[in-house]
């Protein structure tokens, strides 16, 4: 809570009411934008705007679910197809089983996306957030036409790996594009936009393969032949991928093009510009020029890894590039792994039935999460939600030692618990690492500190995919599980010391509050800072 709005002395009729404080906190700061008390005709003009272009920019967060989502439709088909199997046909099992090459083909999409989000900070601040998402179309649109016409198993992973690069690049800038063209008090809602069209294209591509024409194959070597339904036309969904990519070059001619950018480039007359465009005419522009001042920033040099390891930057590296390793370490990928054989077992037969469910219920959650994120605060939804993933991993670590020991309460059970697991990650680990990563660092660092954060994030995910059977195999499904809850414990406790609230905060009020909670030199420039316009009050949060 902010203390100076909760005085009776200064606002005796709205103290009484948690809501009312908010709303006065809320006007508090909205006066001082938009120079006086006729900010209400604004509350609308400031959102709808941010809102449609985050959405439009949010294709490239769709795309990435899509593209990461892709192999589970598509993969049995592209081993059994008999007019165009991409990788060896299966002999005598289930095409779900995956071949080494079936297996680096659903992961070297990762390491692609490495190498796109490595540069994508430095491309961001060199040409502008729209080119750069306009060249994210680039590997994505080639990657998805080559692997629709090749049939050669080498062409295919390294197609995906250039539509890796589009996703690792897209991964930087939507929600740096989105965070910079947020008003502060909807940026939570906005930038969490991001990771709910990432959930979206997983399930779009779940419900495109589900929908399309399914293919019969006949595995051969059987002592009887053995025909089964594999799976769609998997080179639809690419044309479709490769299609939808192409649509980024209209949405980056559409947007417009974020203030931050002008702003570092000394054009504070385009920054200007666009803050009225987006957030209404009324909007004084001044307070965001006098802040980014106040900080040392709005240099025209672009930053470089000098200012990465400047002593104001430190705290907010170590929180940004944390959360993105305990995004990937909590064990979603895991969960999602288990889905099938944890349907299956509570007699569920149909595992893309399944898939569509599990997804479903990761978009709802994510769309919850869009709803209380400027209302219940990022540092508060990440608490919660932690520590219902370490219980929740907890119990299905249990859960699957009954089961090796022949006392499993039931299918159902574990599939009450799972489900549980997947709202507490989409309400928090799955879009708030994405979204505190665009509010903690300072406006010049930011394109680049995100890019530095988001490698980290793609290098984790790509370690947690390579050394996942390797983990089952020597700590059993049940210590898998436990490992992750530990953990997730860890994620509890590194949010509780670590992680201030920034819900509402301009970034100068962001990197005061950082500064109290810096183990490494600082949060901010100067850890004395002194907030203008007698904010002091918004970082007092608990």
């Amino acid at each position: 809570e902010h203390s100076a709005y909760r005085s009776p002395d200064r606002h005796p009729t709205l103290a009484a009411s948690p809501a009312a404080e908010m709303e006065v906190e809320y006007k508090h700061v909205r006066n001082s934008e938009y120079g006086g008390d006729s900010g209400e005709s604004s509350d609308r003009e400031d959102f709808y705007k941010p809102a449609l272009y985050a959405i439009l920019c949010g294709l490239g967060a769709f795309m990435f679910g899509y593209t990461l989502g892709f192999t589970s439709p598509a993969l049995p088909a592209m081993y059994g197809q008999n007019d165009k199997n991409i990788f060896d046909p299966k002999q005598c099992q289930d095409s779900s089983v995956s071949s080494p090459l079936g297996s680096l083909f659903s992961s070297i999409v990762n390491i692609g996306a490495v190498g796109g989000a490595m540069f994508t900070g430095s491309l961001a601040d060199a040409v502008g957030r729209r080119m750069a998402l306009a060249a994210s179309a680039g590997p994505l649109v080639s990657g998805w036409v080559w692997l629709a016409l090749t049939t050669d198993p080498a062409q295919a992973i390294v197609s995906r790996a250039l539509a890796g690069v589009g996703v690792g690049m897209s991964s930087v800038i939507v929600p740096l594009y989105i965070a910079e063209i947020s008003p502060d008090a909807y940026r939570g809602a906005l930038v969490s936009m991001n990771q709910l069209l990432i959930t979206v294209g997983i399930f779009g591509v779940y419900l495109i393969g589900e929908l399309l024409p399914h293919e019969s194959t006949t595995y051969a070597g059987c002592d009887d032949a053995d025909t089964k339904t594999i799976g769609p036309n998997w080179t639809i969904l690419a044309w479709i991928g490769a299609m939808l990519s192409g649509c980024l070059l209209i949405v980056a001619a559409i947007i417009p093009e974020s203030p931050a950018y002008h702003f570092s480039n000394g054009d504070r007359d385009k920054a200007a510009a666009v803050m009225r465009k987006l957030w209404g005419s009324g909007y004084n522009p001044e307070r965001y020029f006098q802040d980014q001042q106040k900080d040392g920033e709005g240099q025209q040099e672009k930053a470089g890894f000098r200012d990465i390891l400047a002593p104001e930057s430190r705290t907010p590296m170590i929180i940004g590039c944390m959360l993105m390793v305990f995004q990937q370490w909590s064990g979603n990928n895991a969960v999602i792994f288990f889905c099938s054989s944890i349907f299956k077992t509570a007699g569920l037969e149909d595992t893309d039935q399944a898939s569509l469910y599990v997804m479903s219920v990761q978009v709802i959650a994510t769309g919850v999460s869009v709803y209380l994120m400027d209302r219940a605060g990022r540092r508060t939804l990440l608490l919660t939600a932690t520590i219902g993933m370490t219980v929740a991993s907890a119990s299905l670590g249990v859960l699957f030692l009954l089961q090796h020991m022949n006392a499993s309460p039931g299918g159902w059970v574990t599939i009450i618990v799972l489900i549980a697991y997947i709202i507490f990650f989409s309400i928090g680990m799955g879009p708030i690492p994405w979204l505190v990563m665009n509010e903690i660092f300072p406006d010049h660092t930011r394109a680049l500190a995100g890019s530095i954060a988001t490698v980290i994030n793609w290098f984790s995910a790509f370690a947690v995919t390579y050394l996942f059977a390797d983990m089952q195999q020597s700590l059993m499904d049940y210590g898998t599980f436990w490992f992750y809850a530990v953990v997730c414990l860890m994620a509890v406790l590194f949010t509780a010391t670590m992680l201030p609230e920034t819900k509402g905060l301009s970034n100068l009020q962001i990197q005061a509050a950082l500064a109290r909670v810096a183990p490494c030199g600082g949060g901010a420039r100067d850890q004395s800072l002194s907030i203008p316009n007698g904010d002091e009050a918004l970082v007092n949060t608990q």
